[in-house]
């Protein structure tokens, strides 16, 4: 364990193109949320998950509701930020059943100094939401959300981040590890 880290996974979207909350969709016999329960629990000493609802109980953890309501993302991890105990904090999504604990102790590893170390894949593409997030970020997420500006890359934009590449030559890389799923489909393969 990393010591005194939160974990917050990302829960309680709209779904709208599944159709149902992603969260509790099984592949592989598993919620998809179970994904990102599993790779944060060896490294966080606290997970919390963001939804409005409480359904979410049923893993054990704190559900933290949203302090601006309908903000998506980024008013997620704004109020989990807010509620968390610790410095660092590891954003993960419901739906990336791509990642692991490997992946989050080697963001882990980038955050002392840092205030946001984010993921990114080998063609380049930011992960926002496969991040370290410092609670120093808060001023910068509710200045945002004060704006109504919820662009996620926008945001990145206004903090100092570090990015970090994963890619072939990491022992724990696999081609689909920041796969998102979004529709049934996507669960076909």
């Amino acid at each position: 364990m990393s010591g005194n880290v939160t974990g917050i996974i990302l829960a309680g979207g709209k779904s709208s193109r599944m159709g149902n909350d992603k969260a509790f969709v099984k592949y592989k016999n598993k919620y998809l949320i179970e994904y990102a329960i599993e790779a944060l629990t060896e490294e966080c000493s606290d997970i919390l998950i963001s939804a409005n609802d409480d359904i979410y109980s049923q893993f054990g953890f704190l559900v933290i509701e949203d302090i601006f309501p309908d903000t998506g993302p980024m008013g997620g991890i704004y109020s989990c930020l807010k509620h968390s105990s610790c410095e660092r904090n590891v954003v993960l999504p419901c739906d990336m059943p791509g990642v692991s604990a490997e992946l989050v102790r080697y963001l882990l590893s980038f955050a002392e100094g840092e205030n946001t170390i984010v993921a990114e894949s080998v063609d380049n593409k930011i992960e926002p939401l496969c991040a370290v997030y410092h609670k120093t970020t808060l001023p910068v997420f509710e200045k945002f959300l004060r704006q109504e500006e919820y662009a996620m890359n926008k945001l990145l934009n206004a903090l100092q981040v570090k990015k970090v590449c994963i890619s072939e030559d990491i022992s724990f890389y696999r081609r689909k590890i920041f796969w998102n799923i979004n529709t049934f489909d996507d669960l076909i393969c």
